[in-house]
């Protein structure tokens, strides 16, 4: 399968410990993608940061942004019981 992988960030589900993780094992591959993005454009954005098909682009984003530059529909996101995510937003 070809394409990049789209990896979301949801916020408080261990993301940036997995994002720290990826930094150091595939720094070449990954590209991050938070707004405010340029030109208010995600594709200007991945482009601007050099995406090709063996990136993992992560960050804060929507799923269907495959679709703005043509990409296959390969998503990754780590969950979190929801309850347990609540508790530790609001202890934060």
């Amino acid at each position: 399968m070809s394409g990049p992988l789209f990896f979301i960030h949801v916020p408080k589900t261990a993301g940036t410990s997995l994002r720290i993780v990826l930094e150091k094992s595939v720094p070449d591959r990954l590209v991050k993608a938070y707004p405010p993005y340029p030109e208010n454009s995600f594709s200007a954005a991945l482009r601007d940061k050099g995406a090709n098909d063996q990136s993992i682009i992560y960050g804060h984003f929507v799923w269907g942004v495959h679709a703005d530059i043509g990409a296959p529909p390969r998503y990754a996101a780590v969950l979190r019981d929801p309850v347990e995510r609540v508790l530790s937003w609001y202890r934060f």
